[in-house]
């Protein structure tokens, strides 16, 4: 039997051959908004896709006229939209899991138009708002072994972790993909609201 999950509006996405046919930036929003970070564990709701618009507005921080990688972080997850958002350990330990998840990171790229195999920079970005979120979403925090400390920047210091509901998630991570994607002369699928997203 094939492996194919359903998406919103009646698109199936084969999981092991995947198409830029069955992926749309609305799906891809409405999922990541849906989405939690760190399993849940945190103490709040804190989406993947709120995540996103986070890191790629430390980039634009970092490197406020470089549009292109600001684009790049807002869509280096996109892939979690179909795969779901592994933890990192355990995706260490899953390399077939690693080759489906590179299949459609690279169908994705092809789709949005992000550089795929991404920057060094957005790694980058990303463990700097990782340090953040664990900071603000764990009562406990415990030492994560990563290679930086947001705490000696000031702007990142203070930077805070909104836990957005979906619906405002979902709302940002597109306004943020229509602004990019103006920005670089991209096409961005002509957006409206579908009815089946609902208002919340």
């Amino acid at each position: 039997r094939a492996a194919w999950i359903q998406a919103a509006g009646g698109l199936a996405i084969d999981l092991i051959k995947p198409t830029i046919k069955s992926i749309t930036v609305q799906n891809t929003a409405a999922s990541l908004s849906k989405l939690c970070r760190f399993t849940g564990q945190g103490k709040d709701f804190y989406s993947v896709a709120e995540h996103s618009v986070g890191v790629s507005r430390i980039i634009e921080y970092w490197y406020p006229g470089d549009y292109q990688l600001q684009y790049d972080e807002l869509h280096h997850d996109d892939v979690e939209s179909v795969v779901g958002d592994l933890s990192s350990p355990l995706k260490q330990e899953c390399p077939d899991f690693q080759r489906i998840e590179c299949r459609h990171d690279k169908i994705f790229s092809q789709k949005f138009g992000f550089r795929y195999p991404l920057n060094p920079i957005v790694k980058e970005a990303d463990l700097m708002m990782l340090d953040i979120e664990r900071r603000q979403l764990f009562d406990v925090v415990l030492d994560w072994g990563l290679p930086c400390d947001s705490r000696e920047d000031p702007v990142l210091n203070n930077w805070k972790i909104r836990c957005l509901d979906h619906y405002t998630a979902r709302s940002l991570y597109l306004e943020r993909h229509v602004y990019l994607c103006d920005h670089l002369g991209l096409p961005y699928e002509g957006f409206h609201e579908p009815t089946w997203l609902g208002p919340g």
